[in-house]
């Protein structure tokens, strides 16, 4: 075969891949815009990605956030989006994509903290190397579950028994959890059916609901 045919066969490919990348991406558009119609939320298909300082939108270049739904929700706002960005060059050029949640309410004060699941012996080393990691007194299986950081006297405040219960419940629903003055953001490490975001939003509204009622009382 010709090195002329291999870099038209090359070419045709890298248009189809395209094509149907945009087609997909119009395809997924279209169904969050359909359910923003049909439940009366607010849709944009793209825009500022969220304002609050959140580890995850300070990560990589090229950030993206698409496919906003958002509305009120008992006194706050939520809103969904497919977030991405892009980090390493070349071969190890990698984008992320994930869809989040995050909800607002300025008259709760979250203490600043990040939450993850724990990856086993590699969490274990770095905490033995003295790499943060919050443990929650008398609560091992939650810290052996999670790697949390931030401020320990607001962490220790917040996560009650209550918060606790319910995260380790649902670890498997979220790859991480961020708070930031009077917001929340919860990413699903990947991009959601839009036809199931009523699961994913609930989980974020029982979780920011938990919050909200003890922050309130002890931060």
């Amino acid at each position: 075969m010709s090195y002329g045919l291999l870099m038209f066969l090359a070419i045709i490919a890298v248009f189809l891949f395209f094509g149907i990348s945009m087609y997909l991406d119009r395809k997924r558009m279209l169904k969050w815009e359909e359910v923003a119609a049909r439940n009366g939320f607010s849709f944009l298909a793209s825009g500022p990605p969220p304002s609050h300082p959140f580890d995850l939108v300070s990560r990589g270049r090229s950030r993206r956030n698409r496919n906003i739904v958002s509305w009120d929700a008992g006194g706050y706002r939520l809103t969904l989006s497919d977030y991405s960005y892009t980090t390493g060059s070349g071969r190890s050029r990698q984008t992320h994509r994930q869809t989040i949640c995050v909800l607002e309410d300025e008259k709760v004060s979250i203490p600043p903290f990040s939450l993850r699941r724990e990856h086993g012996i590699f969490d274990a080393i770095g905490s033995s190397l003295g790499m943060q990691d919050i443990d929650i007194p008398g609560d091992q299986p939650f810290s052996r579950a999670f790697v949390v950081k931030g401020n320990e006297t607001g962490v220790l405040g917040c996560f009650d028994s209550d918060v606790r219960s319910f995260l380790l419940g649902a670890r498997g629903t979220f790859y991480t959890v961020e708070g930031r003055n009077g917001a929340m953001l919860v990413n699903f490490g990947r991009r959601i059916d839009p036809e199931r975001y009523g699961e994913y939003a609930g989980f974020g509204m029982e979780l920011f609901t938990r919050f909200r009622a003890v922050c309130a009382r002890t931060w």
